[in-house]
């Protein structure tokens, strides 16, 4: 889906309208393997945030349990942008590793247990 608009916006709700479609795509993806019984726990083993609308996309991981609840990963790529807000909605007892270069980071989580 082009867009052009390639910058975040502040507020989630008129970015919502531009880029939801696109972010709510892992739910489809999730919903479908769930209906035809692809997936064996209550998430995908592994959830990459990468390209347009991060924040948005892992909003959407962590509020429709996208990662699978017991040692899932989730990963956000360009993670040193200060306008993700969505990392800290990130629970706290997750475990969490960056890979920092000079040029950008990557972080890792592990969903764990409580």
């Amino acid at each position: 889906m082009p867009c052009a608009n390639t910058e975040p916006l502040d507020n989630y709700e008129a970015s919502d309208k531009i880029y939801g479609k696109y972010a709510r795509k892992g739910r489809e993806v999730l919903d479908r393997a769930r209906g035809e019984g692809k997936l064996r726990n209550d998430g995908f083993d592994f959830v990459l945030v990468d390209g347009r609308h991060r924040d948005a996309c892992l909003k959407e991981a962590l509020n429709h349990n996208m990662v699978r609840s017991d040692y899932g990963l989730l990963l956000l790529d360009n993670a040193e942008r200060m306008y993700y807000r969505a990392p800290d909605e990130i629970p706290a007892h997750w475990l969490i590793v960056s890979y920092v270069n000079a040029v950008d980071e990557t972080t890792l989580w592990m969903s764990c247990p409580d």
